[in-house]
Formats: C-alpha cells, structure tokens, sequence
C-alpha cells in the first residue's frame, strides 16, 4: 500500500471535523498560506501544520509522517515514556498518537505526533541575521546556550539523532529548542537499528543506515555545531565568506570541508583564528573526522579541558594543587594557632581542619586572629553550642545563630575562593510568600555552664574509607560529644539520624566508563560541621499534612496540570514517598517544618547528600560495586517495571541508616548546576554556584536502571518543575 503524500493531507485538513479523531483538534483552525490552504513547514519524512484552539488560542504542532515505518510506533512510545519523566528543558512537549489522522487519498487513519508550537527562528536564519549585524555578543551567548543544550542531553541520558541547524528552534528570549524526534535514542533504545543517517555534514561520515543507536551519537553533530557557533563568535565575516558567498544552506560548514579538511579554506581560516578556542576545536573537529564515530569525545569534555598552569612538574611527580600546598602547611600553622589559643590535646586533630577565610566560623572562646594569621575553622564544642543556640552550616546568615570571629561582620577582605557563601540567594520562582529556613527564628539560647579549664575534645572526623562498623561508631562518638540523639523523629513522624562531620571523595573516576561528564573531575570534600538527615524521603501523609495546615498549592497544581502529588501513584498510601514535587515545593515544606519546630529544615547540599549516601564507602553504590546486589538496597527498573515508587524503607539502609538513597524517588539537594562547578569547587562545605536556572537532584528512582542509581550520579531540572519520579529528604542544622 502506497503511503499518502502530504498534499493528501493538506487536502483533508480543509475540514478539521473530517481529518482528526480527537474532538480538541476537530474545533483547531489549521494556519493558511497565502493561498488560503494549510500552510505545510517541510521537513525530510513529515510534515508540520500549525493547528489553533479558538477557545484557548493555544497552538499545536501537529506533525504528519510522508513515509512508512513499522517500527515507529514502538520507538515514540519508549522515547515519550523517558523523556515525559526527565522534563528536559531544551525539548518541547510531545505526543504520539496512532490512527489520529485522515489521508483524502484513501480515507484511512494514519498516525501523527502532537508538540508544543514554538515560535521562533532556526538557528540558521538567527545566525545569519547575527553575523550581518556583527553581533559577537550573542553569537558568543548562542554558544554558550548550545553548549548547555548538549550538557543536558548527556546528562539526561538522551540522544537526539539528527541535530542540525534546522531541528534548533531560537526563541524570541535566545532559548534553544530542539524539534523533530524520529531519530531519538533513550537507554532502552540502544542498540537498535538506525532508521534515520541525519542531516548532512552534521553528521560523522561513518554514519550510514547501520550504524546502531547509541547514547553518544550526538557527540560529532554537537562538535560541529559549536566549533560553528564559536567560530562565528570570534569572526562574523566568516559568514559571509564560506556561507553567504558560497551560497549553501548550512551553518558555516559545507561536505566539502570535511571531504578533505586539508584542502579546506574555512578549516585554514580557522586555524588562524585570533581565538585559541577556536584553534583546538578545528583541529579537534579534524582528528574526530578522520577517526571512528565512537571514539568522537562528548563535546564537554573538549570545552571543559583543564588548562595546566605554572611550571611543567618534575618526570614522575605529580602536579601539586593549591590546596595540597596549604596541607603541606598545616601542621606548622596549626600546631602555631594551638599553642595561641592554649587548647589541651588539639594538635591530634586540628591537622584535618581547613584553613579558611577571615570571617570562618571559630570556637566562642578562640583567640581572635589577625588577617595575616590563617584562621581555623573548627567544629562546634557542647559549650559553644549552648553558648549560641546552634550549629548552623557556614552557609547560614550570622543572624541566625552563627558563631563568628567578628560580632561587627566579616572584614571585606572575607571573600575567598573557598568560602563558601553567606546564605543561598533565593530561586527566582520560589514562591515569595514563603520564607527561607534561614530568616526562621532560632530556639532561644540556654544559659551556658562555665567551661571547663580542659575543654572536651572532639572525636576524629569520619574520613573516608572507613567501615559499616565505623560508620556506627563515628555517630555514636559525635553525639555524644554533641550531647544529641544519633536518631530523633520529630513533630510530623519523620525519623532523622546524626550525619557526623568527615570527608570523602566526590564525583566518579576518570576510568568509570559509565560515568557522565558532570560527575567530573573527583574531588576531594570537607563537611565540616554535624547535621541530621532524614532516614527516609518525606512521604505523602507528611507532606498532606503541609498542605492541610497552610493551604499551599504546588507548581504543578498552579499550572492545572492533571497530574499532582495527590493522585501520582495508583494505591498510593501515606507511606508512599511524596512525588510530583517541583524545588519550589520542597523548599516550602522545609519552611513550615522550621517555623513549626522552631529549627532549621532544609534540602541538604549535593556535598551533604553524596557525602551521607556514601556512608564511608568509596564504590558505585554505598554496598558494592555489584549492580547484582542493587536490587536489595533499591527500587529501580528492573524490579518496578517502571510503573510506580514504593513505600519507604522496604530496602537495605545504608550504612549510617539511610534508607532508599538509592533508586525508589529522585531527590531534590539545595544546589544549582553548572557545568565547571566541580572543577573549581572548594575543598570545606561546597554549596554549589550562586546562580543558576537548573536545581541538583540525586538517587535515581524508580523508572531508571542501575547507573542513574549511583552514588555520584547527577539530575538537574528547573525550580519549577514537576517529575512523576521526583521527590526530596531535609537535612536538618544541629542546634541545642
């Protein structure tokens, strides 16, 4: 049977009544062109009609295949049950739909695909316009924006297929969106045949009609696409040399440039390009053309590249970071700062300490220390706890309990490149009537007993690796130094255990080859101060409880979406753990907690979450390295089918008695993302960047498999966004 042509399509689309099932777009006007027909936006096997909702004016894409696929139906059907749960930014909304469509040729139903309108320009006639105003500034900007668009993809686990200037829509505000899915690849499409080459020279030259979906078969279409951008950002005459001159229709490159790259005058004008950048991606671009498809890198790992500064290391040594050389240092300054303060028995433990900035917290009874000393931060002793009502993260306002060096505010010279933040600025779309934990009344201080001559001494730090058994032992010591319960449960029944101070090693290893780009470069973390953490996700009865008693709506229920926290789950129970849950919403909850209880309730930092999952372990998963064993510490794809998540802690704890860190709901941490921040981020109490438009989640869930379950592994999605899988725990500042 002879598949119909899109003018039989654009033919039944003169009577909308006729041409869909759906009762919605049988009352849609169909845009029309100067002919007064349907106005079709072609594409290489499917046609676009602009369909408008008189009663809403809400447009729709409708989109019309003008081939046949068997197996097309399958592939949309995994590509929008993956994509639907990861509320991917840089896509738009879709739906396939099965015998949804009219042909007049033969009046047989066929199927079509539903999408979000975007209104906007292709990248191609953005970029054009750009480069003839000689607008370097937001060619620079559009480069960064692409660059972002890649990092997320990877980091969602999603390739696209068919990346091209075409499929990249430019929205009136510069946001990126990508159309066009037949060629999408999600995890459990890997493998499978290629049904689509792409468009090219975007395309790797080895890419033909066998090459295998795969999760990395963006990387040269991005290269490409970038080495574009950014060239054109050093140098908008290129445009109008290689593209506009030439006549072709692509975005700076031509096939013939990678024909023979040797010979090429754009790749010759590149390496003479006033941007060094610009020079290394050409010559990347070059190598990546003339090697296999699989071996071309992700695209952020050629622009994130560290860049080695200083003198070459002596043959067989390695590099010494800055902060290697201020440990080098420790034992003299320290030992210096003892002595000054007279503090019996600390030169055994204050080695671990870490230098910090002039405003650091410090013990009440500490000596002062000029800026040319090197201050220490130290951990909080009973007597200083009670002394100030709190324990509270060096992120927490002075306000708010925090012990300081200074009464009168940090000096101005107080802000270092390891100083973590005087409190997080609050998200853009955070609901304005809720305060942040931060500006919450403290627990009134208690009359503090005089202090002993010997003050007690703190137990050593939990450094990791250490054992389950020593997971244990470094709670049970820290609360009894602190004078706590290792396990409390609150006013609302949620349980919360002792995260003693420590360090670890975050992120993955250079040799973990399902490791993504943002779990990069490994890096050494401090928590440096004591604080509990939920032994489970906070669970829908809690979270009712929050609602019943302030009224609050969520974001999804803001929006009239039809799905919301209250019916996310078929069976759900009070038990179950609280999903459809934006940052927003979370950040909420904590805030009434904290007015409620009178502590501090917050969304731990991502350093506080890897550091507690971790528990003292060092492997994929706070059990092991045994993807085997996942299934009795976690619910994950292989044991939930994907349908839906599960009470809480019906699996193994880990080792410090934390339950579902891995898989069952993703959990929202307090951070925002950027793609470099682990390359540059301080050693004591990370708190992530100061701005950004994404929010860290973490743990995997249900829906995923065992990788996205990982110790390391990194989600992020907007503020304001709602998973079916995507819930959160609070952290809560120790104070006494």
């Amino acid at each position: 049977m002879a598949w119909p042509l899109a003018s039989d399509f654009s033919r039944m689309l003169q009577k909308p009544q006729l041409a869909f099932r759906d009762p919605r777009l049988q009352r849609c006007v169909i845009e029309r062109d100067a002919m007064n027909q349907p106005r079709p936006w072609s594409g290489a096997f499917a046609v676009v009609y602009k369909a408008v909702d008189p009663a809403c004016n809400q447009p729709t894409a409708v989109r019309v295949f003008t081939s046949a696929s068997p197996e097309r139906r399958e592939r949309y059907a995994h590509t929008y049950q993956y994509v639907a749960s990861r509320r991917v930014r840089c896509l738009v909304g879709f739906e396939y739909r099965d015998e949804a469509i009219r042909s007049a040729s033969d009046g047989k139903w066929y199927p079509l695909v539903l999408m979000d309108w975007v209104e906007g320009q292709t990248l191609f006639d953005w970029v054009r316009a750009k480069c003839l105003a000689g607008d370097t500034a937001a060619l620079r900007e559009i480069g960064q924006r692409w660059l972002g668009v890649v990092q997320e993809l990877g980091e969602k686990r999603i390739a696209h297929g068919d990346l091209s200037h075409s499929n990249v829509l430019v929205t009136s505000s510069g946001e990126l969106k990508l159309v066009d899915y037949d060629g999408m690849c999600v995890p459990s499409l890997v493998g499978r045949r290629n049904l689509e080459i792409g468009v090219r020279p975007y395309q790797h030259p080895q890419r033909d009609a066998e090459t295998r979906l795969s999760l990395s078969l963006d990387n040269y279409s991005a290269l490409v696409m970038y080495t574009a951008l950014r060239s054109l950002a050093a140098d908008p005459a290129l445009w109008a040399r290689h593209v506009e001159g030439p006549r072709h229709d692509k975005l700076l490159f031509s096939q013939s440039d990678f024909s023979d790259p040797g010979q090429s005058a754009l790749f010759q004008d590149l390496a003479r390009s006033c941007d060094a950048k610009v020079r290394e991606l050409a010559g990347e671009l070059k190598r990546c053309t003339a090697g296999k498809i699989d071996d071309v890198p992700p695209l952020a790992s050629i622009v994130f590249r560290p860049i080695r500064v200083g003198p070459k290391p002596m043959s067989g040594a390695a590099p010494v970071r800055s902060r290697d050389r201020r440990k080098m240092l420790w034992p003299a300054i320290l030992t210096s700062c003892a002595l000054a303060s007279g503090l019996a028995g600390a030169a055994s433990w204050l080695w671990w300490r870490k230098a910090s900035p002039p405003a650091a917290i410090a013990p009440a009874t500490a000596t002062t220390l000029s800026p040319a000393d090197v201050p220490v931060q130290s951990f909080p002793r009973p007597t200083d706890l009670a002394q100030t009502g709190s324990a509270h993260p060096p992120r927490e306002p002075a306000g708010d309990g925090l012990r300081q060096n200074n009464p009168a505010g940090p000096p101005a010279s107080s802000a270092q490149p390891d100083a973590a933040p005087a409190a997080q600025p609050p998200a853009p779309s955070q609901p304005p009537a809720v305060p942040q934990p931060s500006a919450l009344p403290q627990a009134p201080a208690t009359v503090a007993p005089a202090e002993s001559p010997s003050p007690p001494k703190p137990p050593r730090p939990a450094i990791a690796p250490f054992s389950p058994k020593d997971a244990r032992a470094h709670q049970d010591r820290w609360a009894s130094y602190l004078r706590v319960p290792v396990e409390i449960t609150n006013l609302v029944g949620m349980k919360m255990v002792l995260i003693p101070p420590g360090e670890f090693t975050m992120g993955s290893p250079d040799s973990d080859p399902d490791a993504q780009i943002g779990e990069f470069p490994q890096h050494r973390v401090r928590i440096t101060q004591p604080f509990y953490l939920g032994v489970h996700e906070v669970t829908v009865g809690q979270f009712r409880r929050f609602v019943k008693e302030t009224g609050y709506e969520t974001d999804e229920e803001k929006g009239k979406r039809r799905t919301t926290w209250r019916i996310a789950v078929t069976g759900q129970t009070d038990d179950h753990p609280v999903v459809v849950i934006s940052w927003n919403d979370a950040v909420a909850f904590a805030a009434w907690l904290s007015r409620k209880e009178n502590h501090v309730y917050r969304l731990p930092t991502e350093a506080e979450w890897e550091y507690a999952c971790r528990a003292g372990t060092t492997t994929r998963w706070s059990f092991g390295d045994q993807a085997a064993d996942l299934k009795n510490h976690a619910w994950f794809d292989a044991n939930t089918h994907r349908r839906r998540p599960y009470p809480i802690g019906q699996k193994k704890p880990n080792p410090w008695g934390l339950y579902d860190m891995h898989g069952n709901v993703e959990e929202w941490c307090a951070d925002w993302d950027a793609p470099d921040y682990y390359a540059t981020s301080p050693l004591a109490d990370p708190t992530g960047p100061a701005t950004g438009t994404r929010r860290i989640a973490r743990g995997g869930s249900f829906y995923f498999g065992p990788l996205d379950a990982r110790s390391a592994w990194r989600d992020r999605s907007a503020p304001d966004n709602s998973g079916f899988n995507t819930g959160f725990r609070l952290a809560r500042t120790i104070s006494l």
